[in-house]
């Protein structure tokens, strides 16, 4: 019995192998919610770089307290506090 079933298997498993995923709306909806999620990461990852370049010119005048640095650049206090150890 199990070798009548064996070309039903076979013929099974090519039509999987032949399967296009990324036709599947899921696929699709996948990839564009992970795109999107790296967009807003980067993005993300940018303006805290930003805020953080600010703070070490803000910190380089050296005239300016660290806690207004902190406000001006939209860091905590102890996030710039640590880029004047850094730096």
């Amino acid at each position: 019995m199990g070798d009548d079933l064996q070309p039903n298997i076979e013929e099974a498993e090519e039509m999987l192998t032949q399967v296009d995923v990324t036709k599947f709306a899921s696929y699709s909806w996948g990839m564009r919610d992970g795109i999107e999620k790296g967009i807003e990461k980067g993005r993300l990852e940018g303006e805290l770089k930003k805020a953080q370049e600010v703070a070490r010119s803000l910190l380089q005048l050296g005239v300016i307290p660290e806690v207004d640095i902190a406000r001006i650049a939209g860091l905590s206090l102890e996030e710039v506090q640590k880029l004047r150890v850094q730096h």
